[in-house]
């Protein structure tokens, strides 16, 4: 490892940018130009100049980018580089979400969702609740849409939202107005039933991360603590970022002003997700007065052939006299019909792999899936092995979601969706009992119920006996990994009221900082009447020893106290794990409420303690609220047993291979557990006949060995692994690929490079799209034909075919061609 050398290979505009550490900088950096060696030696630099590995973050487009751009930070500086956040924009909102799941009240081991989940969820509401009998693939795309959408536009548009001519707009304009304008007047309906469900699953879908935060930030508590809670930031592909998107960051940087936007406007593709770089640069540089901007020229990945042609395309004048042989040239070739087309680039390839001796050097690019799928079955049908990524998208193949079913429910038992896979049936018949008794499904998933019949016997018996442990902490902040305790209270009681009382303050080695204002503990008085952290928790061991533990939200406090205790190495078994939180009691026993804050339930059932943040107090009131609990779980007890004695036989299978799943958590690595998940679906004895679908399912088993984060516990590691599957797209996998010919989307192959590209079926009524043939779109596919051009490395063949004699209107080469300078092309 030695930087030096790195950085003395940065030329001009590049050095510029690495010294360029501190305050607002621009980076504007075309395919191929170094941009990821410059994101990497800047971060150095800013490690060497102060800033903490902890305090920066690195966001990226993509899981494979953001593990290359990890893989380049070791080379430079080491072991350091696992102490950075480097992340995908999603997986940061996955993550500050977490941070401040106590105070958004949500559940921290919420699962992600991807899209086809969505659709999904969207299915069951519309056809299960006869709003429509079927739904088309397009017109579930529509509702993924037009609900993305909904949900965002409060956080980037001031005037009022219109949800019923806003999908009479989309549905017009989409030609889907006949089908779906029966459901206008109950879009809104639909909406909410859809993030209804999703809370009720615990589940977050991409939308769910993003408007989640920006509520959040909302909150002037939450914004500040995140306005400070990274020094120095740099954004990767800019232009592909959208405007609520670009707000979150903005509130990331504002403060300390150390942000670098790096990326390439030429490849703005993403519009139709709400791209606008444009605008977000001019925001930038209007709030950023003193920023800089750096364009990297020097291209070191593709022939200067190629360069100077995509330069001519973009308009740019190219001042030079070179001359160039043909066999230098982009190939352009024209056929009668797709049967020659692909029979040319079958022929090229074969010539190509016999002088690269890899396939994986040449790929070739369409503009649609369909064509991607059509090239792709041809040349695997003439023995060229392929990697088409649309055939099936992987993380969306049945006997994947099948075998991700069990480990999804192992760490979200609210996860209906993925106990669907495993028994549909039993879900339905569950789901239509009238009278539940306070029970939800995921209750019957946990193994230690069957021995009570009732999830809360455990609760009422302690209750009952005033055995029940209330407790509270109060914290330096919210982090769970970085923050500490410095007061545990604790009561015991029950039926009869409190009976004992326990209370510790905790003694740190660091200021409480503006946590004072929350809590009113001071430094001083820490120092006077603060105990070592090994002592406190020792005795709170011993006080709540194998009692029934209570806390309101007390997952934050559980999950706290876990870190705290590992960070003095204690064993975090020995803390009891029969927890009930009264925040999710209240909820389910008392519907309706406004909110659910200790607070509002002081209020709501005329309490006698008044909740205060000192966490005695909070402690007292709530074992008030439980007392109001407990008496609603007893109205139903008899119920509830007679329903889960009715369904406990079809359930205990599969809590008891959850059971087994959990347990073997304690001690194997992901990929181990996933292997045994496999085993106990019967996905390996259901699969052993097909060989494609058990091939998947060994390349799933190598993805979860690749991308275990071995540094942290099975669980940890399990769910980072579940949101690459959720977050992650397909070109994610070319970290994992064979020697195979990458056939996909242009799309898809942003930010990829190859030595040979093809770009196929390059007509003018499929490369611009024919819904693009003007305005704006044609703007876009005019970039997107641009990052197709600028994959290969040194061969560029762009492929069409006119079309048979006999048709009514033969095809044209794309107009794109035509925009590039004719002396760089050989058009045959």
């Amino acid at each position: 490892m030695n930087p030096v050398k790195y950085i003395e290979r940065l030329n001009k505009e590049q050095k510029t940018a690495y010294d360029k550490v501190f305050g607002p900088l621009i980076v504007m950096a075309p395919a191929g130009t170094g941009k990821t060696d410059v994101i990497a030696l800047r971060a150095y630099n800013a490690y060497i100049s102060g800033v903490k590995p902890e305090d920066m973050l690195l966001l990226t487009f993509t899981n494979r980018a953001a593990k290359s751009m990890k893989k380049r930070l070791e080379i430079v500086i080491g072991d350091i580089a696992n102490k950075i956040r480097i992340s995908t924009f999603h997986g940061l909102c996955g993550f500050i979400l977490r941070q401040e799941a106590v105070n958004l009240f949500l559940s921290p081991d919420f699962i992600v969702i991807d899209e086809d989940d969505s659709r999904q969820i969207i299915r069951d509401i519309i056809v299960n609740r006869g709003y429509k009998s079927h739904l088309y693939f397009k017109e579930e795309q529509l509702f993924v849409d037009y609900i993305r959408q909904a949900r965002e536009f409060p956080y980037i548009n001031e005037k009022k939202f219109d949800a019923k001519a806003y999908f009479e707009e989309l549905i017009k304009e989409r030609g889907l107005a006949y089908s779906l304008g029966s459901l206008a007047d109950s879009i809104s309906e639909i909406l909410n039933l859809y993030v209804a469900q999703l809370k009720a699953y615990n589940l977050m879908d991409f939308t769910s991360l993003v408007v989640r935060v920006s509520g959040a930030f909302k909150q002037d508590s939450i914004r500040q603590r995140w306005e400070s809670y990274f020094e120095w930031i740099e954004l990767d592909e800019v232009q592909d970022t959208n405007m609520i998107e670009y707000k979150i960051i903005k509130t990331l940087f504002q403060k300390h002003g150390n942000i670098a936007l790096f990326g390439d406007i030429h490849q703005t593709i993403y519009e139709w997700r709400g791209s606008q770089p444009n605008e977000i640069l001019r925001d930038f540089k209007i709030n950023n007065p003193g920023y800089d901007t750096v364009r990297f020229e020097e291209n070191y990945r593709s022939t200067k052939l190629i360069l100077e042609a995509a330069e001519s395309f973009l308009g740019n004048n190219i001042d030079n006299q070179n001359v160039y042989e043909d066999t230098e040239k982009i190939k352009v070739r024209g056929f009668k019909n797709l049967n020659a087309e692909h029979a040319y680039i079958l022929s090229k390839i074969i010539e190509n792999q016999k002088m690269d001796k890899a396939y994986s050097n040449q790929a070739v690019l369409a503009r649609t899936n369909k064509d991607a799928k059509t090239i792709g079955d041809y040349l695997e049908s003439n023995n060229i092995p392929v990697f088409v990524m649309d055939k099936t998208r992987f993380f969306s193949r049945e006997e994947i979601k099948n075998a991700l079913a069990y480990i999804k429910l192992m760490l979200n038992p609210k996860d209906i969706l993925s106990l669907k896979r495993i028994n549909s049936d039993l879900v339905e018949k569950f789901s239509k009992e009238q009278e539940k008794a306070y029970l939800e499904i995921g209750q019957f998933l946990n193994e230690k119920v069957y021995k009570t019949k009732d999830p809360y016997l455990e609760l009422l018996e302690a209750f009952e006996s005033n055995e029940v442990v209330v407790f509270d902490v109060e914290t330096t902040g919210l982090d769970i990994k970085k923050d500490k305790i410095i007061q545990i209270a604790a009561l015991k009681g029950g039926k009869n009221g409190v009976l004992q009382k326990f209370e510790r303050f905790i003694k740190i080695d660091y200021s409480v900082g503006d946590s004072f204002k929350i809590h009113n503990i001071s430094d001083e008085f820490l120092f006077q009447n603060g105990v070592d952290a090994k002592s406190a928790i020792d005795d709170f061991l011993l006080f709540s020893q194998d009692s029934v533990i209570v806390g309101h939200n007390v997952s934050y406090d559980i999950n706290i106290l876990k870190e705290n205790m590992k960070a003095i190495d204690l064993n975090i078994d020995k803390l009891s794990s029969k927890i009930f939180d009264t925040l999710i009691l209240t909820r389910k026993t008392y519907p309706g409420f406004f909110s659910y804050k200790l607070g509002n339930l002081f209020k709501e059932f005329s309490l006698n303690h008044t909740p205060t943040h000192n966490a005695m107090d909070d402690v007292i009131c709530t074992l008030e609220v439980l007392e109001k609990v407990v008496a609603k779980l007893l109205e139903k007890q008899a119920k509830r047993q007679a329903v889960f004695t009715k369904y406990q036989d079809y359930f205990y299978p599969i809590a008891r291979n959850l059971g087994i799943l959990a347990e073997l958590s304690k001690e194997k690595r992901p990929q181990d557990i996933l292997h045994e998940a496999l085993i106990r679906a019967g996905l390996i004895e259901k699969y052993s006949k097909t060989s494609v679908e058990l091939l998947k399912l060994r390349e799933l088993y190598r993805i979860f060995r690749e991308y275990d984060k071995t540094e942290k516990p099975t669980l940890e590691s399990l769910a980072e692994l579940l949101e690459i599957a959720s977050l992650g797209n397909d070109t994610d996998r070319f970290l994992n690929i064979k020697d195979q010919v990458p056939v996909i989307t242009v799309h898809q192959a942003k930010g990829l490079e190859f030595n040979t590209v093809y770009l196929y079926n390059a007509t003018d009524e499929n490369f611009p799209s024919s819904r693009n043939q003007s305005g704006e779109g044609l703007k876009e596919e005019k970039r997107l034909f641009y990052v197709a051009i600028t994959r290969p490395k040194s061969n560029l063949y762009i492929t069409y075919s006119v079309g048979e004699e006999q048709a009514k209107e033969l095809n044209k080469p794309s107009r794109f061609i035509h925009q590039i300078e004719r002396k760089y092309i050989d058009f045959r």
